[in-house]
């Protein structure tokens, strides 16, 4: 048990496993709010199309 627990204590790639995976949670939530952004971002430009499309085709 004591050396089971030793090798636990020494061994490094867990560490490395959870510094990856803080990296890839990190790099995950900017691309969630890259990508709600670039949406919102999108949604306001075909609105505004919408608009000034409509707008355009009654004043005919």
């Amino acid at each position: 048990m004591k050396t089971t627990l030793h090798k636990l204590l020494r061994d490094k790639t867990a560490g490395t496993v959870i510094e990856y995976g803080l990296l890839v949670a990190v790099f995950s939530t900017f691309v969630v709010f890259g990508i709600r952004s670039l949406a919102e971002g999108s949604g306001n430009l075909w609105s505004r199309v919408s608009e000034q499309g409509g707008a355009a085709l009654s004043q005919h």
